[in-house]
């Protein structure tokens, strides 16, 4: 039976990077951006376009009104939903293509009924994720510590709010998850080989 990995993770945590060794470690297909690669050849959508809307600038769905009444009301389809309904189908489709790791995307969400571990890394120690967008960071993008931590904040601010929008469950509830770790305490190597005796279980 095909396993999937799924690893949610709070920005700068190290997670994308668990994520890509694991998968090497496993021999199992990697999907990050390569999701909206899949999309952006079947659809007249940019990479840019897909990329902007596919994990947080969510656009809410509010019903459109005629006038002051509320007696006619068309939904309405937004740029966060129309990305969100092609992920499900490519993420199925590359799901039963066979073992595979998914970064993020509420892939566990979408995910659910397949054989999934579900991971959430996250970090305790700020000062560890503004370390890690240093050593990342073009020469011109170099900030200061107060600027990089507002910029953490932001970005899992919207991915919380983008995975409760589409899920109705809390971004980070450890009920969510089969495995959380906490890469102040664990080296992303070690979280590799945590999960990778975890994916045996299932």
């Amino acid at each position: 039976m095909t396993k999937v990995i799924s690893i949610s993770r709070e920005f700068a945590s190290g997670g994308r990077e668990i994520g890509k060794k694991l998968a090497e470690r496993l021999s199992f297909a990697y999907y990050d951006k390569e999701v909206i690669n899949e999309i952006a050849k079947d659809t007249n959508l940019s990479k840019e376009y897909l990329d902007h809307y596919s994990e947080s600038n969510l656009t809410r769905n509010f019903p459109i009104t005629i006038g002051h009444s509320f007696g006619l009301v068309y939904p309405m389809i937004t740029p966060s939903d129309e990305v969100y309904k092609q992920q499900i189908d490519v993420m199925k489709k590359l799901a039963g293509e066979g073992d595979c790791v998914f970064i993020g995307r509420c892939s566990d969400y979408i995910l659910r009924n397949m054989n999934i571990l579900r991971v959430f890394i996250y970090s305790t120690k700020m000062e560890e994720k503004i370390d890690r967008c240093k050593a990342k960071a073009n020469v011109d993008e170099l900030i200061s510590d107060t600027e990089l931590k507002k910029r953490i904040l932001k970005v899992d601010r919207d991915r919380k709010e983008y995975y409760e929008y589409y899920t109705s469950l809390t971004w980070g509830d450890v009920k969510n998850y089969d495995l959380c770790i906490n890469t102040a305490r664990f080296s992303v190597d070690e979280a590799v080989e945590i999960i990778a005796k975890a994916i045996t279980k299932i």
